[in-house]
């Protein structure tokens, strides 16, 4: 199970991170935080630990509002049920907690994202036309598609 936050700021740009020295979709722009669920953890504090251990940026678990629910997987035999919450409640600073898997934090209007986005953005993008919970399931042969030539198995 992994989780992704999208923190919004007053302008309605959204923090998103580029993912480096982690073996899987590095240089890809990612969610602000995202990560996998810890034993006996919640889904809203995980998204807030990762959050903070990322980006120093630090919410509460009830900001965090849940606009996706996708199953993906990305290649035979490898499954994963993922939540995608957002949040434009939040206090401090930005800052990268983890130098080593994130090579740039930066704010982006949704109509300017980079390309090279990671599934669990670009699930996000489509979740923001409706006011409603979306749920999606893409296949290994969809997330290729979606990932386009920029993505090589592990």
């Amino acid at each position: 199970m992994a989780v992704f936050v999208m923190v919004e700021n007053e302008k309605g740009e959204y923090l998103l991170q580029r993912r480096q020295g982690t073996g899987f979709l590095d240089g890809h722009f990612d969610a602000s935080a995202s990560g996998h669920l810890e034993y006996d953890e919640s889904l809203q504090s995980c998204g807030t630990r990762e959050l903070y251990e990322e980006t120093g940026l630090v919410v509460k678990d009830e900001d965090l509002e849940l606009t996706a629910v996708f199953q993906s997987d990305f290649e035979a035999g490898v499954r994963y049920l993922n939540a995608v919450f957002r949040t434009s409640t939040f206090s401090g600073s930005v800052h990268n907690g983890e130098p080593t898997k994130i090579d740039k934090l930066d704010w982006y209007a949704p109509k300017v994202f980079p390309s090279k986005l990671t599934v669990g953005v670009r699930v996000f993008l489509e979740s923001l036309s409706t006011a409603e919970v979306s749920s999606y399931y893409i296949d290994a042969k969809e997330y290729k598609k979606l990932m386009g030539e920029s993505y090589t198995e592990v």
